[in-house]
Parts: structure tokens; sequence; C-alpha cells
């Protein structure tokens, strides 16, 4: 995915230890940035990454499951592949993966969490419009 859009494939990459995300900038080169730009889920535990635009927006947001968490946290993308912080938004206890999908056809993407803990999957639909 271009996070920057500079029309080159960047990473992101689940940080579990840390409860973060990393941010890696293609050089254009066969390289990455380095250090990584890391934003904060607000969630324990990320191990599941998705991206994908959910405020219409235009730029790329990241979404992590949280699997030592109930939760799952969104962070918005701006301009030049910045994020803000996650927001987290609950779901079944011990969420391993994320998915998203327009499941309830307003056009909008929604989320889904597989539970591992609960043995379940938490559906959370869009609030854009």
């Amino acid at each position: 995915m271009d996070f920057n859009g500079d029309q080159k494939p960047d990473l992101a990459v689940a940080n579990s230890g840390t409860n973060n995300v990393s941010v890696i900038f293609n050089q254009g080169n066969g390289t990455f940035s380095t250090p990584p730009q890391t934003t904060p889920t607000g969630g324990m535990g990320p191990n599941s990454l998705i991206s994908v635009d959910l405020n219409s927006d235009g730029f790329l947001d990241l979404v992590t499951a949280n699997q030592l968490g109930a939760n799952v946290s969104v962070m918005l993308g701006a301009t030049g592949g910045k994020f803000g912080n996650g927001t987290v938004y609950t779901v079944g206890t011990g969420p391993f993966f994320v998915a998203t999908s327009d499941l309830n056809g307003d056009l909008q993407p929604d989320l889904i969490s597989s539970n591992g803990g609960t043995s379940n999957v938490s559906v959370l639909l869009s609030q854009c419009n």
C-alpha cells in the first residue's frame, strides 16, 4: 500500500511487544526508510493489521486486532503517510484477525474481527456518511 502518496508501495507492521504500528516508506531504490515511523495503537498485543480508507478522505487508515485485549484499534491516515493515535473499539476476547467488507450495502467499509477467546466474530458497522 502507498501510505505517503509517492506511488511506491510501503510497509506497515503490527508490533505486538510494543503495542504500536511501524510504517516503513519505500525509497524507490530497493531500500526502505529508517527508522520506521511508529504510531501507538492504544491496544495491547496488536497482531493482525489491515489498511483501508474508513472515512473516505482519500488517505489509507490502519486497523489492528489487539489479541491481548478485547478490542481493535483504528489509526486514521493523513497527509504524508502520518497516522493518528489509535482509537480503540471493543470486540470479543482475544481478537486474532481483522478484515473489512461492506456488510450492510451502504457502500462504506465495515470491520470484522475473529475472536479466539470467545470463539465468535464481531462486526463494527461504519458510522461514516
